[in-house]
C-alpha cells in the first residue's frame, strides 16, 4: 500500500506544535527555577529583617546577666519569655527564636537562652554548646544579618533560619540572635509553586495544539522568532529585536514587539539602578532617624543628649528630603509637556550670582566682557548650574579647587565648571549624564547621593537647544564640564 501523503500544512501544524509544546516546557521549567529562586530569597530576606528587628531588642548586657545567673533565675526565664513572645512575629511563620554566643573554641557557640517554655526535650539548655562548623550563615550572623542558603538540619529537626549580631556596647562581634522557619512551610510553598508550573504547562499544552492546528506556512517564521523573543524576556533579556517585514497585522505585531523590548530594555536597566541605589541610599539616613526615634521614645536621655539625638534625626531627614526632591525635580524633567520660560539674561551675571551663593574663596572665576543675552528659562539654568558646581564640589573635597570660566564663541556663550577632583575614567565619560549612572561600585562607594545631578542639568540644557559634555584626562585628573548655550 502506498505511504499516505502528508500535505505541507499538517506538516507545518506539527511542527509548530512541537516547538511551541518544547518552549512552553521550557518556560514553565524556567518559571519554576525562578519562582523558586525568588521565593528562597524572599524568605532569607524576611528572616534576616525579622532578626534583625529582633536583635536590636536585646542588649549585652541583659545576656551577661542571664549567664551569670543561670538557668532558675528569673533574668533567664523572663528572657526565653520574651523570645517565646517574639515567634508571633511574621504572622506565624517563625517557629524558632534563640541567642547564642561564642566561646573561646573555635566554631563552638553556647545558648544563651530561646523560646522553649514548657518542652524540656525540645530546648536549648543555657550553656549548652552547639557547634557552627557547617553553618556558614549562622557564622557570618555575629558580623551582620545573614540567613541560610537551603534547609539546614540539627537535632532538633529541619529549619531555614535568619541571623542578626548584637554587639556589645564598643560594637564589637558579642552574641547572635536566631529565628526558625520550619521546613515544612518552605516545601508547602514549593508544592504551590509546583503546582502552578504544571498548570500552565497544561494550558500550554492546549495552546499549542489549538495554535499548530491553525498554523500556516507564512506564518511560521515570524511566529518563532517572536517566539524567541518573548523567551528573551521570559530570561530577563531585554531589547532583542526582530528584524523581519510583514505588510500585514503580524508585521504590526513585530513592531510593537520591537518597540517593547527595546523600551523593556530600557526600563529594566533604570528599575534596577533606580532600587538599587534608592534603597542603598534611603536606609543610610533612616537607620539614625529609627535609632534617635527609638532613644528619644525611651526618655532616659538628658537635655544635651536630646538635643544632639534631635540634631542627628534632623540631618537624616533633610538628606533624605533632598534625595526624595531630586528624584521629583528627575522625574518632573522627563515629563514631555513642560515648558520653558524664557527671558533675556546675561549669562555672565549669572554666573557670577552662583558663584557668590556657593563662596568664591573655593571657586575662581572668569568672564569675559561683551557677553551676548541670551534667552533663558533663568530658574531652569540656575538649577543646571548649581547641579553642576555641587558635583565638582562633591568630588573635588574641602580643598580642592574649582574654577568657573564664561566665554563668548562662535554662535553662542560656554559656560565651563573645572575642578582638581578625582576625574572620570573615558568608559564613564558618556554615561555619568544618564539618571542613576554610578561610577563608583555601589558597595564601596564614597560619594552619597542618588545621581541625578548631571542627568537633570542635561536635560535643562537640552530643553534650551544647547549641549553639555564633560572632559577628563582619567582619574585622579580632575574634571571640566561644558555648558554651549546658543544665541
Amino acid at each position: 500500500m502506498a505511504n499516505k501523503k502528508v500535505s505541507l500544512r499538517n506538516k507545518v501544524t506539527l511542527f509548530t506544535i512541537t516547538v511551541i509544546f518544547a518552549c512552553v516546557i521550557v518556560l514553565s521549567l524556567i518559571y519554576y527555577e525562578n519562582s523558586r529562586h525568588a521565593l528562597m530569597e524572599s524568605l532569607r530576606s524576611e528572616l534576616r529583617d525579622v532578626a534583625t528587628a529582633l536583635s536590636m531588642s536585646v542588649t549585652p548586657g541583659e545576656i551577661r546577666e542571664v549567664l551569670a545567673q543561670g538557668p532558675t533565675s528569673k533574668a533567664y526565664w523572663d528572657m526565653k519569655a520574651r523570645l517565646r513572645g517574639y515567634t508571633k512575629v511574621g504572622m506565624g511563620k517563625i517557629y524558632g527564636v534563640y541567642i547564642l554566643v561564642p566561646t573561646g573554641r573555635k566554631d563552638v557557640w553556647e545558648f544563651v537562652a530561646d523560646d522553649v517554655m514548657f518542652s524540656p526535650g525540645r530546648t536549648a539548655h543555657i550553656h549548652e554548646e552547639y557547634d557552627v562548623t557547617e553553618f556558614p550563615e549562622m557564622r557570618k550572623g555575629l558580623y551582620e544579618p545573614a540567613a541560610d542558603r537551603e534547609i539546614n538540619q540539627d537535632k532538633w529537626g529541619w529549619w531555614l533560619s535568619g541571623y542578626a549580631p548584637i554587639p556589645d556596647e564598643k560594637g564589637e562581634p558579642f552574641a547572635v540572635l536566631g529565628v526558625d522557619m520550619t521546613a515544612s512551610m518552605v516545601n508547602g510553598l514549593k508544592k504551590q509553586i509546583l503546582r502552578l508550573s504544571l498548570l500552565f504547562l497544561g494550558l500550554g499544552a492546549i495552546f499549542s495544539i489549538v495554535l499548530g492546528r491553525f498554523a500556516a506556512l507564512t506564518l511560521t517564521r515570524p511566529i518563532l522568532s517572536l517566539h524567541e523573543g518573548v523567551s528573551s524576556i521570559m530570561k530577563g533579556k531585554y531589547g532583542k529585536q526582530i528584524d523581519i517585514k510583514c505588510n500585514d497585522e503580524l508585521g504590526d505585531l513585530i513592531d510593537t514587539y520591537n518597540e517593547m523590548s527595546k523600551k523593556l530594555s530600557q526600563l529594566d536597566k533604570l528599575k534596577f539602578e533606580f532600587l538599587t541605589l534608592v534603597s542603598h541610599e534611603f536606609y543610610t539616613p533612616l537607620t539614625p532617624i529609627i535609632d534617635g526615634i527609638e532613644q528619644l521614645k525611651e526618655g532616659k536621655l538628658d537635655l544635651n543628649d536630646r538635643q544632639s539625638v534631635a540634631a542627628i534625626v534632623e540631618n537624616s531627614a533633610k538628606r533624605m528630603h533632598r534625595m526624595i526632591k531630586e528624584v521629583l525635580d528627575f522625574s518632573w524633567l522627563e515629563i514631555k509637556e513642560w515648558r520653558l520660560s524664557k527671558g533675556p539674561v546675561d549669562p555672565g551675571g549669572l554666573v557670577r550670582e552662583m558663584v557668590e551663593k556657593y563662596g568664591e574663596n573655593m571657586i575662581s572665576l572668569d568672564v569675559d566682557a561683551d557677553l551676548p543675552l541670551l534667552q533663558l528659562d533663568r530658574d531652569q539654568m540656575i538649577r543646571a548650574l548649581g547641579q553642576l558646581l555641587d558635583n565638582s564640589m562633591k568630588f573635588s573635597g574641602p580643598h580642592g579647587r574649582i574654577s568657573v570660566s564664561v566665554s563668548a564663541v562662535n554662535g553662542g556663550v560656554e559656560i565651563r565648571v573645572a575642578d582638581d577632583g578625582e576625574g572620570i575614567e573615558a568608559r564613564d565619560i558618556e554615561k555619568i549624564f544618564d539618571g542613576f549612572y554610578q561610577a563608583e561600585d555601589l558597595l564601596v562607594r564614597r560619594h552619597g547621593g542618588v545621581s541625578l545631578g548631571l542627568a537633570i542639568a542635561k536635560r535643562i540644557v537640552d530643553a534650551h537647544g544647547g549641549r553639555i559634555r564633560a572632559e577628563s584626562a582619567g582619574h585622579g585628573k580632575g574634571s571640566c564640564f561644558i555648558i554651549f548655550l546658543p544665541v
